[in-house]
């Protein structure tokens, strides 16, 4: 099978299923602790590393999604040009389970920041969710604000159906119940602003203000005033 020669010189290649990654061990394991571990002569696959083969020793790896393995690999060995600019929703949950796995948080971080600064308002809910969730694990409250207050905005039912961020094994707060809870604060604000503009217009006695209170109650009526059941 083909190998994609990450580094060309490198004393490994990482096997997984129909893929394969030559790469250099010391930079895997400064990158991840775990890589490191691996490569360890405490295990098998570690020993050969040590007694330094001649050639690239294969380790097999499973488990993973080859794309963000590639990927993690391509970052730590800085080929910048091999890294994806605007990654798929799909790829970025596989690339937030991988970086979890393997405790490369800090060997990534700076990439996941270029991503996470995208044109939010051009993202749909669906886009916005992986990020929110690579935010979250990637302890990064700001743009974890900015993405929350994307989504508050735009997703126009309930933020249970959205699926990624209900019972996240990596989230560790139940998001849902927060987006709800500052849906309803919003909504109490909106409707104390319309609704005290319109009490004021009405407390006068101008005729003015008589045609506001009669909008008023016809817009009670048919359910279209904030604070009515219907609305």
């Amino acid at each position: 099978m083909p190998v994609e020669p990450i580094d060309p010189d490198g004393d490994i290649i990482i096997e997984y299923g129909d893929d394969s990654f030559q790469v250099c061990s010391k930079v895997m394991s400064a990158a991840s602790p775990v890589l490191s571990a691996i490569f360890s002569p405490h295990f098998k696959e570690g020993t050969s590393i040590v007694n330094g083969s001649k050639k690239p020793v294969v380790i097999p790896l499973c488990g993973d999604d080859p794309e963000a393995l590639l990927t993690s690999c391509n970052i730590v060995h800085f080929r910048i040009d091999e890294i994806p600019e605007n990654p798929s929703s799909t790829f970025l949950e596989n690339f937030v389970a991988l970086i979890e796995k393997y405790i490369c948080k800090k060997a990534v971080a700076s990439q996941v920041k270029l991503w996470l600064m995208r044109d939010l308002q051009n993202l749909n809910v669906t886009q916005l969710c992986p990020l929110l969730l690579l935010a979250y694990v990637m302890d990064l409250p700001e743009r974890f604000a900015a993405i929350s207050k994307e989504i508050l905005f735009a997703h126009a039912g309930s933020y249970a159906d959205l699926s990624l961020l209900v019972d996240h094994p990596l989230i560790h707060s139940n998001i849902v119940v927060d987006f709800e809870r500052k849906r309803r604060e919003l909504y109490h604000i909106v409707r104390k602003a319309i609704t005290s503009v319109l009490n004021s217009l009405s407390a006068f006695q101008a005729d003015e203000s008589k045609y506001v209170t009669l909008y008023t109650w016809k817009l009670q009526a048919c359910g279209l005033l904030p604070g009515t059941d219907v609305f």
